[in-house]
């Protein structure tokens, strides 16, 4: 009688997070859609810091900074940090950049599904979570450049 009970509450937990994380990628999505700014310039101007970032999280060098980002090579970068135990760290310095924070949330989320062998269902919304992980990543990228950017001689 109490597994059922404590088991019914374990997945209510799981959905309330899955739930948190849709949110967040939600309000990522709109910040940076490409239909939100007037100009083609002003959306790379908010896409490509945060493509700095995720590119330096995925260890590339500084002349890729502007490369598109691969969903996989995200994954294998969580897996990298949780088995050194810096996820914990990752997420909590993700914070301060609602966008990067959405991005390493959805892909967390996605990676804890497969670690834990679970399939995407209703209560953990893998689905949903991926595709607005997979649309946010496709709206970062098209601002990204996918050939190696020459760094200025005096820095």
């Amino acid at each position: 009688m109490f597994s059922k009970l404590f088991g019914k509450r374990k997945s209510d937990r799981e959905q309330q997070q899955a739930v948190q994380v849709l949110h967040r990628l939600d309000v990522a999505i709109r910040h940076v859609h490409p239909d939100r700014f007037i100009d083609p310039s002003e959306a790379a101007l908010e896409a490509q810091p945060i493509l700095v970032n995720i590119n330096a999280l995925l260890g590339r060098p500084k002349t890729e900074r502007f490369f598109p980002i691969e969903y996989e090579a995200l994954l294998d970068r969580i897996d990298y940090c949780a088995e050194r135990q810096l996820l914990e760290p990752l997420l909590a310095a993700s914070r301060m950049e609602p966008v990067f924070d959405a991005l390493i949330r959805g892909v967390s989320h996605e990676w804890q599904l497969r670690l834990n062998k679970h399939r995407h269902d209703n209560v953990n919304l893998g689905r949903e979570i991926k595709a607005s992980t997979l649309t946010l990543i496709d709206f970062l990228n098209r601002h990204s450049r996918a050939r190696p950017e020459p760094m200025p001689d005096s820095i």
